[in-house]
């Protein structure tokens, strides 16, 4: 994968890769796999804008709009055009290769704008435009790619194909514990159960929702780990909450590793489509995965069929004692799950057809 700044002016290039570099580590190991799994003898250059957030919206704007006639160089010298979400900040660099017949790949794992029940989470103006333009970049492409089945399910996209596209885990590198290979006996197993919940809270994830659902129907006294910037609580006998604010990943992987479970819960009433990438940071750490909340069929069978999770949504009394007993995360079955929603070489050649 090539910077531009040892590129010659006038050099072509088959694919340019439009991406961020104030996102997520995520983002980048995503945009990285793909430039490295184009098809072989691919001329690839990676613009990586110089958006910023700044807190001044002013300086914001600018920032944008001067990253977005820099890229207009790249996009002019290439015949295809590869960006992630959020594609909005790349609007006037993809209106561009719109009109000078470029084909536009967008990389999309975020809907917007965010409704739950029908209604804005977000109702300030400035989420507004940024939801306008969010949708006005993605009319303006070719081909929409897709993490999951679950996207294809509304109409949103209309030109959209499920290719997988999330960085496949080193599972040799996965964070293992001792009982998990040779369990305790019954009699000496502890009492109560761990789960971590990692990540921003709000009510699109709706963890009081889960906590009401497990406080009914679960047989087990918990422990919720609370790994977040982001401050919860729960009053219940069965469920005690622990926080353990944010931590370092390095730091965060070592802590999971300790859990009975990770979960991931989206509030039922989540309009859009979604997938929860934080099961991979769970299974890398060796944690089966609770999911509750919206259907999302295509991610929720997998994860059971793989033995990585289970669904509890619609389940009415359990004991997460012996679900965790019988998820065995036998490494072979959990890879069935990296094989669906991970990068393979080949798959990834549909951006360029």
């Amino acid at each position: 994968m090539a910077s531009q700044s040892n590129r010659c002016n006038r050099e072509k290039f088959d694919f340019c890769i439009l991406t961020n570099v104030y996102d997520h580590l995520n983002s980048h190991r995503i945009i990285r796999n793909i430039a490295d799994n184009l098809e072989s003898d691919s001329k690839v250059i990676v613009f990586q804008s110089t958006f910023h957030k700044h807190s001044n919206f002013l300086l914001r704007f600018l920032s944008t709009l001067r990253s977005n006639f820099s890229a207009m160089k790249m996009i002019f010298r290439s015949r295809q055009i590869v960006t992630h979400s959020p594609v909005a900040v790349h609007f006037l660099g993809l209106l561009f290769a719109k009109i000078t017949g470029k084909r536009i790949a967008l990389v999309i794992w975020d809907e917007y704008p965010v409704t739950i029940g029908g209604s804005r989470f977000d109702r300030r103006l400035i989420r507004k435009l940024s939801d306008w333009l969010e949708n006005m970049a993605l009319s303006l492409s070719t081909i929409q790619i897709v993490p999951s089945k679950d996207f294809l399910r509304t109409n949103n996209f209309k030109r959209a194909i499920f290719v997988p596209f999330w960085p496949s885990p080193d599972i040799e590198t996965q964070v293992t514990r001792s009982h998990r290979d040779d369990p305790l006996p019954a009699e000496v197993q502890k009492s109560t159960i761990d789960i971590a919940f990692c990540g921003q809270i709000n009510a699109i994830r709706a963890l009081d929702k889960f906590c009401e659902h497990l406080d009914g129907n679960c047989v087990d006294d918990v422990n919720l780990h609370i790994f977040s910037y982001c401050s919860f609580q729960f009053q219940s006998e069965k469920i005690t909450v622990i926080q353990h604010g944010y931590l370092e990943h390095g730091a965060l992987m070592q802590a999971l590793a300790t859990m009975d479970f990770g979960v991931v819960s989206l509030a039922p009433q989540f309009d859009q489509s979604a997938f929860p990438s934080k099961t991979f940071d769970y299974l890398i750490a060796g944690l089966p995965v609770i999911y509750f909340g919206k259907d999302l069929p295509h991610y929720t069978d997998i994860l059971s069929a793989s033995g990585a999770g289970i669904n509890i949504t619609n389940i009415g009394h359990f004991n997460l004692r012996k679900i965790r007993s019988e998820l065995a995360m036998d490494g072979s079955k959990v890879e069935l799950f990296y094989k669906e929603f991970c990068l393979r070489r080949g798959l990834i050649d549909k951006i360029g057809q």
